[in-house]
């Protein structure tokens, strides 16, 4: 006997508010752990809950991934404090592009990009995040991907950057706060406050007071700067980089607000709006829209 339609809806949305249940608790049971850890051990605390902020889940390059990645000119290996930095390039007699990936991702996702700059001829760099793709590094966080940036900035000496989410945020900080001679940038979907970033998790996980205040001097241990710092739409105001900010109302994971904040305290920065593309800005328009602002 068949099941009524109406009654699949029913089981198929108790089965996944049982699943998101379960993971809410598992959650609450970390951050629970760690606020007991910390009536013991405050650093500890800290550096337990930065670590689980900076892991992003473990993956693999798709064989589809590999097959694209393969059609680089060279796969080049840098590195910084003895973690690998996986690039890939593609060249062309223009100037030369890097592509910063986000969170998840590596740089097979800018295949449809890639093609449509080398329309252009555009000399093309790819960089695997740290801990992603073919990158090394135990952690990834905004600050660190700068830091890998400037590797590669570098050796490559890129005339222009384009990054993603916070593959985007780490670009715009590493344009403000490190030597280089970057002409133009476009920041796709790129979230604009940090800080915002780490209450969103400190809630998440129901971390106490004492737990947020040690990850804070931790952070602060790390950079030399405290997590307040890194507020991209204060940043921006210094930079004098000629910018675009393409976002896209529909962006759940980077709210539309980032864009418009960025792009305001951005002087020298044009925007570009998109509707219903979502997170991913996989679309012609933006592929033109990006070849076109870095030609002119």
């Amino acid at each position: 006997m068949s099941v009524p339609k109406f009654l699949q809806f029913i089981l198929h949305k108790n089965v996944i508010d049982i699943m998101n249940w379960k993971k809410k608790a598992i959650v609450k049971t970390i951050g629970a752990s760690i606020n007991a850890l910390a009536l013991v051990n405050t650093e500890k605390a800290a550096a337990k809950a930065f670590d689980l902020f900076c892991s992003p889940r473990a993956g693999q390059l798709r064989e589809k991934d590999i097959v694209f990645l393969k059609t680089a000119t060279r796969w080049i290996d840098l590195s910084f404090n003895n973690d690998k930095i996986q690039c890939y390039e593609w060249e062309g007699s223009g100037k030369k592009v890097l592509l910063a990936h986000g969170w998840e991702s590596n740089s097979a996702r800018w295949q449809n990009l890639i093609k449509s700059l080398q329309k252009a001829d555009f000399h093309i760099i790819a960089i695997d995040a740290p801990a992603h793709g073919g990158s090394g590094s135990a952690h990834f966080h905004a600050a660190r991907y700068a830091q890998f940036m400037d590797v590669v900035v570098k050796y490559f000496q890129p005339n222009h950057i384009v990054g993603h989410s916070v593959g985007g945020f780490a670009m715009l900080y590493f344009l403000t706060d490190f030597e280089n001679n970057v002409e133009k940038a476009i920041s796709l979907g790129a979230p604009s406050d940090l800080p915002r970033i780490f209450e969103s998790y400190w809630d998440m996980m129901g971390y106490s007071d004492r737990v947020r205040n040690a990850m804070n001097e931790h952070f602060a241990g790390i950079f030399n700067k405290e997590v307040s710092y890194f507020r991209i739409r204060e940043i921006v105001k210094s930079l004098k980089t000629q910018g675009m900010v393409i976002h896209d109302r529909g962006d759940l994971i980077c709210r539309f607000a980032d864009g418009e904040a960025i792009h305001e305290n951005w002087e020298n920065s044009a925007f570009m709006i998109t509707e219903k593309l979502g997170h991913g800005y996989q679309d012609k328009k933006v592929y033109h829209a990006i070849r076109d602002f870095l030609k002119d």
